[in-house]
């Protein structure tokens, strides 16, 4: 067996778990600006007959990826910006 595979036993295995816990380190959640928002949670899209699993929010309502830059490229026309 080559040393990348071999198991970890002993001593070696006890200094793993020191290094690995079961405390979870929250760190503070950066802000967020514009419509576009990130969550940690799991949605579902919004569209029509999509439903795909998402992160993401335009305006309030969950998007998948797709969906959301087709928002927000509507958003951005509807503002006048074409290019």
């Amino acid at each position: 067996m080559t040393e990348l595979f071999r198991p970890v036993e002993g001593i070696e295995l006890d200094s793993l778990g020191t290094v690995i816990s079961d405390d979870s380190t929250h760190f503070p959640v950066p802000e967020q600006f514009g419509p576009l928002r990130y969550y940690e949670k799991t949605l579902r899209c919004a569209s029509r007959n999509c439903s795909s699993p998402t992160h993401y929010k335009v305006k309030g309502t969950p998007y998948c990826y797709p969906h959301a830059l087709n928002k927000l490229n509507d958003m951005l026309i509807e503002l006048g910006v074409e290019k």
